[in-house]
């Protein structure tokens, strides 16, 4: 398999991934908002209108959310692998997601070693690259740029999950005492908090992409993470069309 083939069988799986989470998140909905009320029907009322009754059936739910998220990533991303032919030739591995955005510089398996694609044409004469830099450089600045938004994803993390489960965890402890502005202004809280932590991510990520110039070397547009698993595959950014490597 080549390199275009591989990107296509890539983004197939990227899909097909995103679909089973959409699904699980249906579940998860269908679960919230249909079976459990129907089946709380059937239990007195005097246990329901408790605090500790509603804690717990709000952080059953997300330690179910979360486990079926474990279950997707451990069992079902393995299996969509296989099936999108994104295994190593040699081994018969299914190919992780992070594996994914260092294939297409080196192109060799990170488990045995063996050569994943097939030799490719030539290149076309006048598609010189812009670039004074190597994939094997290149690949080098990907790995600290990984590092350095790993170190900030705790801070992401504070910054979205704390506000909104502070949020959450009044709404649910304390039904009663909210009026309209104080159940508007914890809606706010929670969300606020996941939208900030969002921001504050993307902000984060652009940063770490110009300290460690990954960028467009004729645009200087920054890489996200799709676009630096995607140019050791193309060679060329997704914006302007330029050669990116030497």
């Amino acid at each position: 398999m080549q390199k275009p083939q591989f990107l296509a069988a890539i983004r197939s799986y990227q899909r097909w991934a995103l679909l089973s989470v959409y699904g699980l998140f249906a579940c998860f909905w269908l679960v919230t908002f249909v079976v459990v009320p129907a089946g709380l029907r059937h239990v007195p009322e005097t246990i329901l209108k408790s605090q500790s009754a509603r804690l717990v059936l709000f952080y059953a739910g997300c330690v179910a959310l979360l486990a079926g998220l474990f279950l997707v990533q451990s069992k079902l991303l393995p299996r969509l692998a296989r099936k999108c032919s994104l295994v190593c030739p040699s081994c018969h591995r299914p190919f992780s997601p992070r594996a994914f955005a260092e294939l297409g510089y080196s192109g060799k398996c990170d488990k045995c070693g063996g050569q994943v694609f097939d030799r490719e044409a030539s290149a076309m004469p006048g598609s010189a690259p812009l670039s004074r830099i190597a994939k094997a450089q290149f690949l080098t600045a990907i790995h600290g740029y990984r590092r350095d938004i790993e170190q900030k994803s705790k801070q992401v993390a504070a910054i979205a999950l704390i506000p909104s489960a502070v949020g959450l965890g009044i709404m649910f402890a304390l039904p009663r005492e909210q009026t309209g502005l104080r159940r508007m202004l914890l809606g706010v809280l929670v969300i606020g908090g996941l939208l900030a932590g969002l921001a504050y991510s993307l902000f984060a990520k652009r940063r770490a992409a110009l300290h460690f110039g990954l960028a467009c070397p004729s645009c200087r547009k920054p890489f996200n993470g799709q676009e630096l698993r995607d140019l050791g595959y193309t060679d060329t950014c997704a914006k302007c069309g330029g050669h990116v490597f030497d």
